[in-house]
């Protein structure tokens, strides 16, 4: 079963129930209301439940994790005397290219220059979903390793963030949906909720997301690279 259509008093309550019936987590779904809870007279005669379709996110192949992609090429192994004073971003971005065109995929890079640290890298190409991996830990790991090719080869600290199809900004979307969702849950349960293990970079836009939520506090708990985020109610 990859999607199922519930109904309950809340949204909430129809999301819960969904993720039991599907066996999985809220993390691995996409959640499309059909129907808004509406509340009839004196709250009773003529109300009506909430109606979702829980959909599971269709997973690509096994990600790479960093170690893995290490493997493959090593980082120290861009490092020569002749090749010293290459530029920072198009090291890494050859770096990327071998280490992708390695895995049989055809692949276009395009780097922007933000300021004088920071640069965006982006990715476009066939089997995409490949590259990015399950919920982005393929794209992490690249992006892990061409920040470390890149400072190879630079004067001072730079920082890369690399996108494939503005998966970045999806995932920034479904991240800020997953913290107001869980900022919810917490709320109502009255307990702690405890999301997934995911990079600092990502766990900021859940802090910054509920920052001015009242209702609830988050800390990050755990060590890399399993560090992860507790919802708590205040």
């Amino acid at each position: 079963m990859k999607d199922v259509t519930v109904s309950g008093k809340s949204i909430s309550d129809a999301l819960q129930s969904a993720l039991q019936t599907l066996n999985t987590s809220e993390d691995k779904v996409n959640v499309e209301v059909i129907e808004e809870p509406k509340k009839g007279f004196l709250g009773l005669i003529g109300s009506k439940p909430a109606t979702i379709r829980v959909t599971l996110i269709e997973e690509t192949e096994a990600p790479i994790a960093p170690s893995e992609v290490e493997e493959v090429i090593p980082p120290q192994s861009t490092v020569s005397d002749e090749h010293e004073s290459a530029d920072p971003i198009d090291a890494a971005s050859a770096y990327i290219k071998r280490i992708i065109e390695a895995m049989d995929i055809a692949i276009d890079i395009k780097a922007t220059q933000l300021d004088s640290r920071n640069y965006h890298v982006q990715l476009s190409g066939d089997k995409i979903g490949i590259i990015i991996g399950k919920r982005g830990q393929t794209l992490n790991a690249l992006q892990y390793l061409a920040n470390i090719v890149a400072n190879q080869h630079a004067d001072h600290s730079i920082r890369i963030v690399l996108d494939a199809e503005d998966y970045r900004k999806k995932r920034e979307e479904a991240l800020i949906l997953l913290a107001q969702r869980n900022a919810d849950r917490a709320t109502k349960i009255h307990k702690r909720v405890k999301l997934d293990p995911m990079p600092s970079f990502e766990r900021k836009i859940i802090h910054a997301t509920l920052q001015k939520n009242s209702r609830v506090d988050t800390v990050s708990e755990g060590v890399e690279p399993h560090r992860y985020i507790v919802i708590q109610p205040k």
